[in-house]
């Protein structure tokens, strides 16, 4: 697995160097058959530039802020009669 730290993800589809550093880097993990990861997706427009470049995994505020409690593990609430 290759994950690609937040810094050359944040604001990628604006800054042509993280551009060419993260598609080098995609290029490869996908020559040795690697699972790619990008950090700090914040935006639509970065989430559309790593899909469009074939990312496999996105983390970061645009889909969920992070959290100690997950929902798989909240107990179910109880009903008050």
């Amino acid at each position: 697995m290759i994950k690609i730290d937040g810094q050359f993800i944040r604001e990628i589809s604006k800054h042509r160097d993280n551009q060419v550093l993260t598609r080098a880097l995609m290029s490869i993990a996908q020559h040795f058959d690697m699972f790619t990861v990008a950090e700090q997706v914040e935006t639509a427009d970065d989430a559309s530039f790593l899909i469009e470049h074939g990312i496999d995994c996105m983390q970061g505020y645009y889909f969920g802020a992070p959290t100690i409690a997950p929902p798989w593990r909240t107990p179910p609430s109880v009903a008050v009669r």
